[in-house]
């Protein structure tokens, strides 16, 4: 029987866009570039009306989580989804969209509520900017968790993203995991986030066996990182894992022209979790998760 692997984040419908001339908000695109800026709710529907003028724009179920589960199932994985959505069009759209992908959506509707998106601003050379507006995807009850999940699964994958609202929950119900005896995969997301709940996250990694993160992501945690194997990704060059305290450097594969970087990181780590949650060997997981990215970088889509 293959491993189960269970996924915990956002619930978003990613919008993305190229970036056009004379946006209203382009100094907030330009000082984030690569990164995310936040808006009152207000902006982000003026933004929306920006986007509506796009001649580019592609919509698809998306959230970190969601995409690396894509990316997953799409190995041949068995995924599921645990989140929440709105009762409204957008929400059907993302239950759909994993549907699609093979990944069994466990999903909790917030009646009355939007459903979660973000808008993700792609500039000439691929590079995303992204602001969001997580909506019902952002408050999950640790009352809404599935606990009856947790013995049918294997591994679970958790986003920091995810403690904005939900830390309590967040923290109780990987200890929970850890003691049912399922392994757990932890994404650090943001620099701000990781800023934010620094703390929490060191609690988190103490009980994770797989932390993933770029560079800004661990400069943010800082020292005293204490996790069983720790893979930092450092675009360009390579893959540095740290496993036990044995650090290891991977060369990053060529890849061809970069349509976007919108959800590598996310492809990168369903590729990874994929290859070591059936053997454990961390070189042949960094290959397979690498490959994953690279077919992301190379496709205007945010997912495999």
């Amino acid at each position: 029987m293959s491993a189960v692997l269970l996924g915990m984040g956002n619930a978003l419908v990613d919008f993305a866009a190229e970036v056009m001339p004379n946006l209203p908000f382009d100094a907030e695109i330009k000082q984030n570039k690569g990164g995310f800026f936040h808006t009152s709710e207000e902006e982000f529907e003026a933004m929306e009306q920006e986007l509506a003028k796009s001649m580019t724009i592609k919509r698809s179920c998306g959230g970190s989580v969601a995409n690396s589960l894509k990316a997953f199932a799409k190995l041949g994985g068995k995924a599921r989804f645990i989140g929440r959505i709105g009762d409204d069009e957008l929400g059907a759209y993302f239950a759909d969209g994993l549907r699609e992908s093979g990944v069994e959506p466990i999903l909790s509707i917030a009646k009355g509520e939007k459903s979660g998106c973000s808008i993700v601003w792609v500039d000439e050379n691929g590079e995303k900017t992204i602001c969001a507006k997580r909506r019902a995807a952002k408050a999950f009850k640790e009352s809404l968790f599935r606990w009856r999940e947790l013995p049918k699964c294997d591994w679970m994958l958790i986003e920091a993203y995810w403690l904005d609202a939900n830390a309590w929950a967040v923290v109780k119900v990987i200890k929970a995991a850890v003691a049912a005896g399922v392994k757990v995969a932890f994404t650090l997301s943001d620099p701000k986030i990781v800023e934010d709940f620094r703390l929490r996250i060191k609690t988190i990694l103490a009980l994770a066996d797989v932390v993933f993160g770029n560079e800004a992501e661990f400069a943010a945690l800082g020292r005293g990182l204490k996790t069983r194997l720790a893979v930092k990704t450092l675009g360009g060059k390579g893959v540095e894992t740290c496993y036990n305290g044995r650090v290891v450097q991977y060369a990053a594969p060529k890849v061809g022209k970069i349509v976007s970087t919108t959800g590598a990181g996310d492809a990168f780590a369903g590729g990874f979790l994929f290859e070591y949650m059936q053997n454990g060997n961390i070189s042949r997981a960094v290959a397979c998760g690498q490959k994953c990215a690279a077919e992301v970088l190379q496709s205007a889509e945010s997912h495999l």
